[in-house]
């Protein structure tokens, strides 16, 4: 169930390679192709699962196994190893590209506005097209404390037993898009300068009041998604995006006042 980071020649710098939960029939080994729409069923996770003949996912037969075409299935269990072509070799393989740690493009927008006495500063990002392994929530789940486990609410014929996450721990379930767009500060201030000084000299009285990391607009299932770890194959925490465990970035507020004289 793991993968890497692995850059070949030839390949995009920062592609995260692994095995691939199956999600659709041309993805099954191809003696078992041709039974796919009889003994197979896409879920609501959007993963392929045997289900066995004129049933689907919400049938209920946990526990139990077929046979098709030779191989051996658990019902209802995500099949990892899904088979692709490598685009570099032609040749049909497992070890397929998860996603990439380079987006497609990153925007940042800064912009000042001033009236009278007011000042306003804001600095926004866009970051697009990047992939994060999410491994916080890969160990949670391992350690059956993740949110996504949770059952309460489910209709019983969608409900999962806890074995079900056990076997979608895979960096092929958890590289995830993590493309957002964050509102990073806002700043705003107000000069005060009355005639004839101030307090005995004084000349203005500046006050501010500065926002950071005030708002994240993301698909992610993490708590941020602009993460990475230093070090590794990659030696970047930009190229190495892995989220383990790390803090979010803080939201935080900061107010001043400047005397001048």
């Amino acid at each position: 169930m793991g993968g890497v980071f692995f850059v070949r020649e030839g390949e995009a710098l920062g592609t995260f390679y692994g095995q691939r939960y199956v999600t659709q029939c041309d993805e099954l080994a191809h003696d078992v192709r041709q039974f796919c729409s009889s003994h197979f069923d896409v879920n609501d996770d959007g993963v392929l699962v045997f289900v066995g003949e004129g049933n689907t996912w919400r049938s209920g037969h946990w526990g139990s196994e077929g046979e098709v075409a030779g191989h051996t299935f658990r019902w209802g269990t995500p099949i990892e190893g899904a088979l692709g072509i490598d685009h570099l070799t032609g040749e049909e393989t497992t070890y397929l590209p998860l996603g990439n740690t380079t987006p497609d493009f990153t925007l940042n927008w800064a912009s000042t506005a001033q009236w009278r006495n007011w000042s306003v500063y804001g600095l926004f990002s866009w970051v697009q097209g990047v992939d994060v392994f999410n491994r916080t929530v890969s160990w949670s789940m391992l350690h059956h404390m993740s949110r996504f486990q949770e059952q309460v609410g489910k209709p019983e014929d969608e409900m999962k037993p806890v074995g079900y996450y056990d076997q979608i721990q895979g960096m092929g379930f958890w590289v995830e898009d993590a493309s957002y767009q964050k509102l990073r500060e806002v700043s705003v201030s107000y000069e005060y300068r009355p005639t004839g000084g101030l307090f005995g000299g004084f000349d203005a009285l500046n006050l501010s009041m500065s926002g950071r990391n005030l708002f994240t607009w993301t698909g992610y299932r993490g708590y941020d998604p602009d993460v990475g770890i230093e070090g590794g194959e990659t030696g970047s925490a930009i190229l190495g995006r892995s989220d383990l465990d790390g803090y979010p970035s803080f939201r935080t507020w900061t107010f001043a006042a400047e005397l001048v004289f």
